[in-house]
């Protein structure tokens, strides 16, 4: 059945959104200068036309818009000066994605995306504004009416996953704006809110001098932001699971709605944080091929939990979390296990001569010395610790599921993926290892996002015979 959808006129403030803050002020400026004088600068004319100019191009835009779906077909239909029309068969679909904002609230809209695995890795293929009601229509022609009973999270599960992937330098890129625009508001410099900030570290008797404590404000102050941001953007999780397709909803001010395949899913990660190992649990994500604005995201399908029940919730649905194959995992001895572990005793050594002479040299400061030493002396003695417990328990499997069982930068992690779903395998070695006769590998997903593990330190000859037999390759 053919059916014809047009965009919501909301969408006209989405096309000129971009150039509303260098035109509306010196427009506004000129009107202003109009009332008062009569007349207006011969500038103030021009950035008026073209303002003109933009809102009249985004409502020809918003006009020539047109999304038709005709049974396996999915035709869009933009341009002004240039026509395009895409052609796209619902199967070559990879995930739907509908967000609806406060202003999207109001006037009962939301921002409709559609991706495929071609196209653009930097942003979605397709971007547009919809009314609820079509957006809910257009849904349910892609991907079928969602089935079963919603699989939810509690709250306390949110805020260990919000706690586990927030980081104060995410906090800086929302807070600092935000700041910037306050103090501009009240009057204020940069150097004046530093001054401000720097009286406050003063009052706080410690050790350590004001700079310390004033770098320390900074940092918690940015971890409690981006928490609170990724606690509303998670909060209400919920998915909804059938034989084909996934529906993954989040969301308390700002609501997202994620569908994809179930076929589109690359792999399956369950992966630890650092905060996540002290409380033994673990949370699940899958990769998706041309899934999310910027084409490399993970969606997130268990917030938290433990690792049996993880398994045991999706080990049915998804059945490649139930490898198969010989485990290849490290060689046994003092040898193998230093060579896990030379790049954090390397650190550790660099860090420790690297202390002694800067809190000789800079003997005033040898308290800020200390402070950066024991910071980084945390992070070195974590990074040991992955590297021991990879020594211990690498491990990869090649059969009809590939599995890998490592870290992935701080973060540990077991690697499930479908074995047509793995797009190249790379062993690489290095002079040392044609000594002790071992590999790295690498496996990548058949995906623009090329997700990724590496597996260190394997014997070299039964990986590569076990990944022959995997795929039928004869020397």
């Amino acid at each position: 059945m053919r059916q014809e959808f047009k965009a919501h006129p909301l969408m006209i403030l989405t096309i000129i959104k971009p150039f509303l803050v260098i035109l509306i002020i010196p427009v506004l400026r000129g009107i202003i200068q109009y009332l008062q004088k009569g007349e207006v600068e011969r500038i103030l004319g021009v950035e008026t036309l073209l303002f003109t100019f933009i809102i009249l191009f985004g409502i020809l835009r918003w006009r020539a818009f047109q999304l038709v779906l005709d049974k396996q077909i999915v035709t869009v239909r933009d341009g002004v000066f240039i026509a395009r029309q895409a052609v796209i068969p619902i199967s070559g679909l990879s995930s739907i994605q509908s967000e609806q904002s406060p202003l999207d609230y109001l006037f009962r809209t939301v921002t409709f995306r559609i991706n495929t695995e071609a196209g653009s890795r930097e942003k979605t293929d397709y971007s547009f504004k919809l009314s609820r009601k079509d957006a809910h229509t257009v849904s349910e022609m892609l991907y079928g009416v969602k089935s079963g009973e919603p699989i939810r999270f509690s709250p306390v599960k949110i805020a260990i996953l919000s706690a586990a992937t927030s980081s104060a330098f995410a906090g800086i890129l929302l807070v600092v704006p935000v700041l910037n625009g306050a103090a501009k508001l009240a009057g204020m410099g940069v150097n004046e809110v530093l001054e401000q900030l720097n009286s406050v570290s003063q009052k706080f008797q410690t050790y350590f001098p004001p700079i310390v404590n004033t770098i320390t404000i900074i940092l918690l102050a940015s971890f409690i932001a981006s928490f609170i941001y990724s606690f509303f953007r998670y909060l209400k999780f919920r998915i909804f699971l059938n034989d084909s397709r996934i529906e993954v909803r989040s969301g308390l001010f700002v609501m997202l709605r994620t569908s994809f395949k179930k076929a589109s899913v690359n792999n399956v990660k369950i992966e630890q944080t650092p905060l996540m190992l002290l409380l033994k649990r673990y949370a699940m994500k899958v990769n998706v091929g041309g899934y999310g604005e910027a084409k490399s995201e993970s969606q997130v399908l268990v917030p938290c939990g433990r690792y049996k029940e993880i398994k045991e919730m999706f080990s049915d649905y998804f059945t490649f979390l139930k490898p198969s194959g010989t485990p290849l995992k490290s060689k046994v001895g003092a040898i193998h296990e230093n060579r896990y572990l030379f790049w954090a005793e390397l650190f550790a050594t660099v860090l420790i001569a690297a202390a002694f002479y800067f809190g000789i040299v800079f003997e005033e400061f040898l308290m800020l010395v200390l402070f950066v030493t024991f910071v980084l002396g945390v992070v070195i003695s974590y990074y040991s610790y992955l590297c021991h417990c990879e020594y211990k328990r690498c491990e990869v499997r090649f059969g009809n599921e590939v599995f890998a069982r490592g870290k992935k930068g701080i973060r540990k992690c077991r690697f499930y993926c479908p074995k047509d779903k793995v797009g190249e395998i790379k062993l690489y070695r290095y002079p040392v290892d044609t000594i002790f006769k071992t590999c790295n590998v690498r496996i990548i997903t058949r995906s623009e996002t090329a997700d990724n593990i590496v597996i260190r330190h394997l014997d070299f000859e039964d990986t590569k015979k076990e990944i022959f037999n995997c795929y039928g390759i004869t020397e």
